[in-house]
């Protein structure tokens, strides 16, 4: 049995036809716009992940282009070498291009990770400043910065003294009884140069063994800003 809608035929449920051959067929018929009905589902179905995949290569690519602002600098380094390091995949460089002044060292007592190989130290003047310059005016960084002592002067005695952000007081610096110490600060860089100073408080020779900069996208850690790092 048929009904009708408008002009359009719809076989009724447990419909029974009759093929040419004279043998009932049981079943529902298939109309055309059924085919063009699953085929709207199938790109409906394909939109969410197309988008997924768009935005997956999108944060991809926006970790690689950050990645490539990083600067991993290996302190005492001499020269212009550089290296990669296999643990953590970071390229290190010396620090002769960030900083004019100092003396380079070697720890020999370092049971630790390469970088902490070398140092460098800085015998002379009050305020000894490594210059930042890959970095905008305005964006938020994480500088990071690593002390081990190893007994690189042969006196047992590791140093105090302050670590300023430009003008800015960061810390002051006190190894432990290991000699080693890893100090952190966010901050919004105020031009196109961020200075990490070492500043010697007359209580030992100021060094440094490793200075990381990372940039941080704009919604992480609202608190700071150019007010406030």
């Amino acid at each position: 049995m048929f009904c009708r809608i408008g002009n359009l035929s719809v076989l009724a449920a447990n419909a029974v036809d009759t093929t040419a051959h004279g043998h009932p067929e049981i079943g529902w018929s298939q109309p055309p716009y059924l085919f063009f009905f699953f085929v709207l589902i199938f790109f409906c179905m394909l939109q969410p992940l197309g988008s997924l995949l768009v935005r997956a290569q999108s944060k991809e690519l926006t970790v690689r282009v950050i990645k490539l602002s990083f600067i991993s600098i290996d302190c005492g380094l001499a020269g212009g070498s550089g290296y990669g390091d296999e643990d953590n995949g970071l390229q290190y460089t010396g620090d002769s291009r960030y900083i004019g002044t100092g003396e380079n060292k070697n720890v020999s007592e370092n049971r630790f990770a390469r970088c902490y190989g070398t140092l460098h130290c800085f015998p002379n003047g009050t305020r000894n400043c490594y210059s930042l310059s890959q970095v905008q005016s305005g964006n938020k960084y994480l500088i990071r910065a690593v002390f081990f002592y190893g007994n690189y002067d042969g006196k047992n005695s590791s140093p105090t003294f302050h670590l300023h952000i430009g003008v800015n007081f960061w810390t002051t610096v006190t190894m432990g009884s290991d000699g080693g110490l890893v100090s952190e600060i966010i901050t919004v860089s105020r031009g196109n140069v961020i200075q990490v100073c070492l500043v010697n408080t007359g209580k030992g020779t100021p060094f440094i063994s490793v200075l990381e900069l990372r940039p941080l996208l704009d919604v992480m850690y609202p608190f700071a800003n150019a007010s406030q790092s």
